[in-house]
Order: structure tokens, then sequence, then C-alpha cells
């Protein structure tokens, strides 16, 4: 499956809200037909559709919280796992819904939960929210965002304002966009009419969250149980990491607050404000995990192709075939030759070698450096190759350890997959047939004795005349540059083997420099022509 992350919100989004001021309501929908409801439309954006809402479950989706019951309206792109091969522009359209007793400010009130399957490169689906005021003729968006919503459960209770200006009536459309990922249930859809002024003091009932839980890239959604809600109510959410002394986040000012990247356990509350006096709601814990139990388990969506071999200093694995394990995923032991001791500033020969499996393959390596629970930080990842074959034999690179690494236990990951070149956020992504085998290995000081592997190439003849040949003992991709005394580059060349050759007869006697580069090496070396 693909998705993306748009991260557009739009709106108020008043959650799980009750009120001691009476909200008469203007239409209501709770789906318990289990098909479409009269006077709804299930379309694409006012045309035919290829994929339909549905109202009856058929894939069985177990969606609690909020006032969600067993019968509500869902658009399921994922259809049990089954791919229709459709761009999905699906749309459910309310009728015209009179706005002829309205005394205050109509709210579009519902219980949702969209799923989303987010990760760094992906891209999928999304849901809007719109409405309008002329029949169809003209739509304003209320909401249109791509990031988990009430999923995991509990699904959320939503509440939009709505400014309609002197329109005597609106309809609502509520449409998902993707091709091939998961779902979108709405459920209780309700149009209220609050009061235009707040005139008690405010209930700011209890704090609750998709998660008490997380990992510094988790997303976490907090909402409001059982606050007042009307207008001139306004919100405040606040942070602590000892309960006790509070400071106000930047911009968190609705009903709901939805954030990723915490990094140390904190308590969250919100402050309700009416008619200048202000309430707080109870506190939420979000517990933070250990970095090194936040990893992602990549997965492979059709089969396994294996690594037969995984080698680096003392660390040794050698098997025949996959690790049978979901996903092909397996994360060895801190024990025997399943680790190994690494020095910052030393340089090692990392080695892997394929099992069975037609086609080109590529493969990597990441070392969590900084230990925060992710491969995403500059240097962390080591391209092997982007052409490897089935039973390969071996195929070596040479790393080298930063100074810059944290000392310790270091999560490292190799990832094989098939026919898809290997970037820095293949580290997660999903892919059709491969193998990920995570080690833990002990990152120490290291004795900065191993040199610079690229010291060892070699370029000849001394003095050269009409052309030059090197020779490197790094296998992999390198960058060659050849520039004259003044810094003028006056040939480049990129290599994926040992040994290059450059034509130097156009060039006039004198002194010369090769810069070599790899990814984690740079070297210049001098040479003359005759």
């Amino acid at each position: 499956m693909k998705k993306t992350l748009l991260n557009l919100l739009f709106g108020y989004l008043l959650l799980g809200s009750t009120t001691s001021i009476a909200q008469p309501s203007l239409f209501t929908e709770n789906f318990s037909t289990r098909v479409l409801p009269a006077g709804w439309t299930n379309d694409s954006a006012g045309v035919s559709a290829s994929d339909l809402w549905l109202f009856n479950n058929p894939y069985f989706r177990s969606i609690s919280g909020a006032g969600f019951d067993t019968s509500f309206a869902i658009f399921d792109s994922d259809r049990g796992s089954v791919n229709n091969n459709i761009n999905e522009n699906a749309s459910l359209t309310t009728p015209d819904i009179s706005l002829a007793t309205l005394t205050g400010i109509p709210y579009l009130e519902l219980d949702q939960q969209y799923r989303a399957l987010s990760g760094p490169g992906t891209s999928g689906s999304s849901r809007k929210i719109e409405f309008s005021t002329n029949a169809g003729a003209t739509w304003t968006q209320l909401a249109y965002d791509s990031i988990d919503y009430g999923y995991p459960n509990p699904a959320i209770h939503s509440s939009y304002p709505i400014s309609q200006g002197a329109a005597t009536s609106i309809r609502f459309r509520f449409t998902w966009t993707g091709s091939w990922d998961w779902w979108w249930a709405i459920d209780n859809v309700v149009l209220k009419d609050y009061p235009v002024a707040c005139t008690t003091p405010p209930s700011a009932g209890s704090t609750g969250g998709n998660t008490d839980t997380v990992c510094p890239s988790s997303n976490v959604t907090l909402f409001l149980l059982g606050a007042d809600t009307a207008i001139g109510i306004s919100y405040q959410w606040q942070i602590s990491t000892d309960n006790t002394t509070w400071s106000d986040i930047s911009g968190a000012i609705s009903p709901n607050y939805i954030f990723s990247g915490q990094t140390v356990t904190s308590y969250y509350r919100c402050n309700v404000t009416c008619s200048g006096q202000t309430a707080s709601s109870t506190s939420w814990a979000v517990i933070q995990n250990d970095p090194l139990a936040c990893y992602c388990i990549p997965p492979y969506s059709i089969g396994c192709d294996a690594l037969n071999k995984v080698a680096v200093n003392t660390l040794f694995t050698d098997s025949t075939g996959c690790n049978g394990n979901p996903n092909n995923y397996i994360l060895y032991p801190t024990t025997g030759n399943y680790t190994t001791t690494l020095g910052t500033g030393d340089y090692y020969a990392f080695t892997i070698a394929s099992g069975v499996g037609s086609g080109n393959h590529g493969a990597g390596i990441w070392f969590d450096y900084n230990a925060d629970g992710d491969f995403q930080d500059v240097g962390e990842f080591y391209r092997i190759s982007d052409s490897i074959p089935q039973l390969s034999g071996d195929i070596t690179i040479t790393i080298g350890i930063p100074n810059s690494a944290l000392l310790g236990l270091t999560r490292m990951r190799v990832r094989y997959v098939y026919a898809n070149p290997v970037t820095q956020v293949s580290d997660c992504n999903s892919y059709s047939y491969g193998e990920t085998e995570d080690y833990t290995v002990n990152i120490v000081l290291g004795t900065s004795i191993k040199e610079n592997p690229l010291n060892a190439i070699s370029i000849h003849p001394v003095p050269a005349h009409d052309r030059i040949y090197i020779q490197s003992p790094i296998s992999g991709a390198m960058s060659i540059t050849l520039f004259d005394q003044t810094g003028r580059i006056c040939k480049s060349l990129y290599s994926t083997t040992n040994s290059a050759e450059i034509n130097t007869s156009e060039f006039a006697a004198g002194i010369y420099f090769v810069r070599f580069e790899t990814e984690r090496n740079t070297i210049t070396k001098k040479i003359v022509l005759n």
C-alpha cells in the first residue's frame, strides 16, 4: 500500500463534547438502515464513481469509541488486501438541510476513524470534508488531511463550526481520494444549532488520547471528553514534565491537539475559558518509550529473498534461507557471534552474501548512531549495492564509525530488497521480496589506527603522459575528479568498479590533482603529467 502525509488540518475539531447549553439538532443521520440513506448521494464529486462508500462494514473493521456502533458509513480502500487498481475519488453527500429555524451558529458534528499507512517516502489517500450553501455549485473546505485520525481506537467525535452567511440551506460532502489504501469511517452525522454567546462558566472535562506511550516519531492525538462547547469558549493546551508546572503550547488552541516528536515523558491538559473564567481538564500522561524499542519492522508484501551472510569485525551470521518470521524480519540477540564491538574513528570491512532469489537486488546498512529510535540522521546509512544477483558470493564495502557516534549499545540494520535501489529511507519502506536483519553492536572509543581506506588507491604510471590508470581496494560507487593547480575541474567521472581510466592526452604538462569521494571518505592525490 501507499500513503502520504499532507498534514493539513482546517477548522476547529471539537472532540468528545457535551455541554450544559441546549443545542437543537437541525439534521441527524446514524446509518442504522445499513444502506445509503434517503436523499444522500454516493458518487465521485458529482459524477459516477468507480468505487463507493458502503454501509455494512464488509471487511469487518473493528471500530469503537465516540458514538460508533455496528452501523456506520465506510470507504474501505483496502478491500480485504485486494488491489482493484482504481484511482478512487469517492464522495458521500448529504441532502440539502434547511436552515430556516437556525438561531445561532451551525456546527457539523460526527464520529470518525481514518487510518493512514504513513511513512517516509510514501504517498496515497486523503480525507476531505466540505459544505455548500448553493446546492453544490461551489464548496467550502472544513477539513483536509492524510494522517491517522481516531486510529487506533478510540474513534473521535468531531465538531466543525460553519460560516454560512445568509444561506437558507446547506449540504455536506465527505470525499476519499486514494488508490488501495486503508479506510475512513463516519457515524452519527448531526447539524446542531449553537447559541451565539457564552453565558455560563465552563466545564473543562477530562483529557483523552489515542495512546499513552510513544516513540519520537509517533503521532499523538489528544482530545477533550465532557467539555462544554459554545460560541465564546476558548482553548489552550499545556504541557508539563512533572504534572505540576505547566507551560502553554504555542498554536494549540483547538479542543484537540495532534503532535509528534515528543522526546521525554510529558503530561498534557487543556485550559477552557468562558466569560473570563478558566477551568483545566484532567491531565493525560504520555510515557516516552525507550528509543531502542521504537524501531519500525519493515514489511515485504509478497515473499522472501534471503541474505545468506552478514559479517563485520567479529559479528558473523551464515544461513541458507529466510528467517521464517513475519515480514521476513529478525532481531538477533546480543550474544556470541551475533554482536561485535566497533570503535569510533576506525574502519571495518562489512560483508554480505545473497541467497536464492531471481533478479537484481539492492542492499544497505544503517546504524542508529545517536540512539533516537530511527536511522534517518545524516551519516547513518551506507549503500552496499543496487545490483546484487542471487547467490552473489561475498560483497564487501568499507565503513568508518564516526567519532560523533554515541558510545554504548547501538542498533544496526541490514536490508535486502528485490528490484529496487536502496536509499536512506529504505529502512522502513515496503517492498515485494527481501529480508531484514537487525543487530545490536557496542560502540566504544576507537583506536583510530585504521587509516582511511582510500589511502590504498594507486595511480600509475608515475609520471603519466596520455592516460592514467586507477586501482582501488574499495568496492562500490566513487566519484573521481581531476583538477589543475588553480582548482579548475578538468574531468570528472563516476565509477562503480575497482578500476578506472582517465584520458589525459588533451592536458598540458604539469602538476594535477585527483580527488576520490565515496559516501564515507574523501582523499586527494597529486599526479604529474609529462
